[in-house]
């Protein structure tokens, strides 16, 4: 896994901002994946439906930075969206992969707006196997981008302070699709 602070440049993070702000459908209906409840706090948290400029602007920037292969075309998302997520909020060890559907996926998640507290919780922690006993955690800071193109396990610790929203964005695609 990788994890890459400043991963926009103050350009490229101008642009961003631009895109995000014409992204405001917001998803209806249940969640599309919620293995065994690893997630909880969805009915506290908005999913916005990214457009399809801010999808192919995203997969320029990705294959620019080497972490896409060349090839990927905006068809070959699994899902990418923009999630803003309130407390109470907090996800337990999971992977994202979909074995049932023989999906072996990875993800590439951009923290963005204000930074968090380490005491506030909302860490995203990951280990490489399930059994292990030491792995890596990111503190959600704008602009920093983790890639998690093997599916690592990993969660988020819980947060319940009121006045913190987290924001990513978060894209899924097929493991072969990284470089």
């Amino acid at each position: 896994m990788h994890i890459v602070e400043n991963f926009l440049s103050a350009d490229e993070y101008k642009q961003f901002t631009s895109l995000v702000s014409n992204c405001t459908e917001k998803e209806v209906g249940e969640a599309h994946y919620n293995d065994d409840n690893a997630i909880q706090g969805f009915d506290n948290s908005a999913y916005i439906i990214t457009t399809p400029e801010f999808q192919q602007w995203w997969l320029d920037i990705l294959k620019s930075k080497n972490y896409i292969k060349d090839t990927v075309l905006p068809r070959d998302i699994v899902s990418l969206y923009i999630l803003e997520t309130k407390p109470p909020y907090h996800a337990n060890w999971h992977r994202d992969s979909l074995p049932e559907e023989e999906l072996d996926l990875g993800s590439i998640i951009l923290y963005f707006g204000e930074n968090l507290n380490v005491h506030d919780g909302g860490l995203f922690l990951t280990k490489e196997n399930e059994n292990d006993i030491h792995g890596q955690w990111v503190l959600p800071t704008d602009n920093v981008c983790t890639i998690n193109p093997k599916d690592v396990m990993h969660l988020v610790t819980k947060y319940e302070n009121k006045d913190i929203v987290r924001k990513i964005v978060i894209m899924f695609l097929r493991q072969r699709d990284f470089t």
